[in-house]
């Protein structure tokens, strides 16, 4: 399991959501966690040729691109999975699939919370970019949710629902107002990070896999 999370963290994200899971049954498994492991053992083996492949984007543009997306109490216990990509081209250079620890309402709050993660560690890569003397331009954050969009860039709650989301989840808005980010509604098949959050089918998995990996 060990040498699974070494290479999902480095070179292999797009077996993040399996390793990740499988991390957390290590003090209780049981034969079907033993199976799944398996399975991702057997996908290891079958694209041995496959790794991370940086690049420029397709506009040969230098910019930090983040895609944030949240699957709504996956959990047994109700509690939300979050899947996070930043870029600066093709290729991921941070890819994060993990269990929250706190139990959301809606799948708007879901989506506010792992968008809030997000802004916090691309705000911390764009910093350290530019602390090497390295311009960059607007950051552009990808959200699959219309609702969890209008309430970053509101910064406040937009219905009677949404209330009791704590005012930290609104970490976003002092960045779009700066101009620093820019936040754009992105289809789900076309979220890269969807692929951290939930099994998908062969033919999504793939094509996520591959603008994951930065093979197009």
């Amino acid at each position: 399991m060990a040498q699974c999370l070494y290479a999902v963290t480095r070179t292999r994200p797009d077996a993040s959501l399996p390793i990740i899971f499988l991390t957390t049954r290590v003090l209780d498994p049981t034969e079907q966690d033993e199976r799944k492991l398996d399975r991702v053992l057997r996908y290891f083996n079958a694209t041995l040729d496959l790794g991370v492949f940086l690049g420029i984007s397709a506009d040969n543009e230098f910019r930090l691109t983040c895609y944030a997306d949240a699957s709504h109490g996956i959990h047994y216990n109700g509690k939300l999975h979050s899947g996070i990509v930043i870029s600066h081209g093709r290729g991921t250079i941070l890819a994060r699939s993990m269990k929250q620890k706190i139990v959301c309402r809606s799948s708007t709050e879901s989506e506010l919370v792992t968008l809030s993660d997000a802004t916090s560690l691309a705000a911390y890569e764009l910093q350290f970019i530019e602390s090497l003397g390295v311009k960059m331009g607007q950051a552009k954050m990808y959200q699959d949710n219309t609702s969890t969009i209008q309430m970053a860039k509101n910064g406040k709650s937009c219905s009677d629902r949404t209330k009791h989301i704590k005012l930290r989840y609104f970490f976003i808005k002092q960045y779009i107002d700066s101009g620093e980010f820019s936040i754009t509604h992105c289809p789900t098949e076309r979220m890269t990070a969807d692929i951290l959050t939930k099994p998908l089918q062969r033919k999504l998995f793939r094509d996520l896999r591959d603008r994951l990996l930065g093979y197009r």
